[in-house]
């Protein structure tokens, strides 16, 4: 999980509000000129993430649980926002060669994850892997078909997408500086200059505090949410090809343009480790930390392409 932290400067109007959003918690700092309220800009925020919620959601009532039920949609049927993390999502697939892949929600449920998690029987494993596949989705004319046992779960990108929806919207209001996180997703930008701390995957510290001007900044890490059978750690991040948990590494840090694509990216690479990294399509991605754990319980790094600068 990656925390924000802003380094104090001389500054006009600010506001910084925290509220539930998406499932965990969102945190929106504004900086506007004078003439300008950074706290309607922040409520406006808010009601903006509470519609993307509404949209991507997998739970009752909420627009992913809907197409699952009703096993597909009619594309002109969905909202703006559902439309584009599908279409997001079907990007970052074919980036990652698979390893990420909003298909795998029976596989997350067949593990128990978040409420319940548990080792599951080698038969409803078998079943939930037969059900996962994002090639496995029909696209005909306007509509999307859903197989049989597929759960659909943008849980590992709505977070990211719903924070660029929300600094895009800020920026549009005429905030000086601003910066949007949604459990642990960040996107900053303006005049300030931002810390953004990036969590140790293995103690209660930071592994790293970056100093990020403008960009995104995203972690996945089998910390979250994870179960222990057998002595073996086994986390939320499954792999899309085995049903099993990623072993590629502890976590995965994402630098990027966009934070949407920037939470995707961190969870194929956390899945998939440096063989899998070196396989991706960087595009819009500037950098990428990995924290994997050796033998001996010493948690060593491997970087590609550009990091902001750490203190």
């Amino acid at each position: 999980m990656a925390v924000a932290i802003r380094l104090s400067r001389p500054r006009a109007a600010e506001a910084r509000r925290t509220f539930p959003a998406l499932g965990t918690f969102a945190t929106v700092i504004v900086e506007t000129p004078p003439d300008l309220d950074p706290e309607a800009m922040i409520s406006g925020a808010d009601s903006l993430l509470r519609r993307i919620e509404a949209e991507t959601g997998r739970f009752p009532g909420q627009g992913v649980w809907e197409i699952n039920m009703a096993r597909g949609a009619a594309l002109s049927e969905l909202g703006p926002h559902m439309l584009g993390v599908i279409a997001l999502s079907d990007s970052v697939f074919r980036s990652t060669g698979g390893l990420f892949d909003p298909t795998a929600g029976a596989l997350v449920d067949a593990w128990g994850f978040p409420d319940h998690p548990h080792f599951p029987e080698e038969a409803e494993l078998k079943r939930a892997l037969g059900a996962t596949g994002w090639q496995l989705l029909e696209f005909r004319n306007d509509s999307i078909l859903i197989p049989e046992g597929m759960k659909l779960d943008f849980g590992a990108v709505a977070k990211g997408y719903a924070v660029d929806r929300a600094y895009e919207y800020l920026v549009s209001r005429g905030a000086r500086s601003c910066l949007v996180e949604v459990g642990g997703e960040v996107r900053c930008g303006g005049e300030r200059l931002w810390r953004v701390a990036v969590r140790h995957p293995r103690n209660s510290g930071y592994y790293a505090v970056y100093e990020v001007r403008s960009g995104a900044l995203a972690t996945s890490g089998d910390y979250e949410c994870f179960l222990i059978h057998d002595g073996v750690r086994y986390s939320h991040l499954i792999d899309p090809f085995t049903g099993f948990s990623g072993t590629g590494a502890q976590s995965a840090t994402v630098l990027a343009e966009t934070c949407g694509r920037a939470d995707a990216y961190a969870t194929a690479a956390a899945v998939g480790g440096e063989e899998a990294v070196r396989g991706f399509d960087m595009s819009g991605v500037l950098g990428i930390l990995l924290l994997k754990e050796d033998e001996s319980g010493e948690v060593l790094p491997w970087s590609t392409g550009v990091l902001p600068n750490s203190r």
